[in-house]
């Protein structure tokens, strides 16, 4: 899928990672009172992973952390966006379907409990919130995950 960043993000380089695009704010000057500005992420990750619904259970998902420093406060959380069937009969997904272990305070693994019915189309949100100790700024990265699960492999 083509990912554009949106505006006030320019992308940056994810090295030999082909399945996520990465956007950086370009800029963290505010009007006063501008509460969209004020709350945008840091960062914003498009991540696309695609797989059988008979994959293995439990497995990990998608892991995302932060800079490992005492000075550094992390809250993490994880939504489902959008669950779409792409057949009658194909029960969608729910929050309950996936984990969110915090290994230690500066990261998180997301991973899948249940079998996800194919095929389906899945969005979540992970984001990490980050607080500066000494300065109390807070900012957030927002990780965006696409799964895309096709039906039982195909032999």
């Amino acid at each position: 899928p083509q990912v554009t960043c949106p505006p006030g993000f320019v992308r940056t380089p994810m090295g030999s990672r082909r399945n996520s695009v990465r956007c950086k704010r370009t800029s963290f000057t505010c009007q006063r009172g501008d509460v969209e500005c004020l709350t945008a992420p840091i960062s914003l990750s498009y991540n696309f992973l695609s797989f059988p619904s008979n994959i293995k259970i439990p497995t990990d998902l998608f892991a995302m952390s932060g800079p490992l420093t005492s000075q550094k406060q992390f809250a993490w959380d994880l939504k489902v966006i959008d669950a779409r069937p792409l057949k009658s009969g194909v029960m969608a997904v729910n929050r309950g379907y996936f984990d969110l272990k915090v290994e230690n305070s500066a990261q998180a693994v997301v991973s899948l409990n249940y079998r996800i019915q194919g095929p389906q189309d899945v969005e979540l949100e992970l984001t990490m919130q980050i607080t500066d100790l000494r300065s109390r700024y807070t900012g957030t990265a927002v990780s965006k995950i696409f799964l895309y699960v096709t039906g039982d492999s195909v032999v």
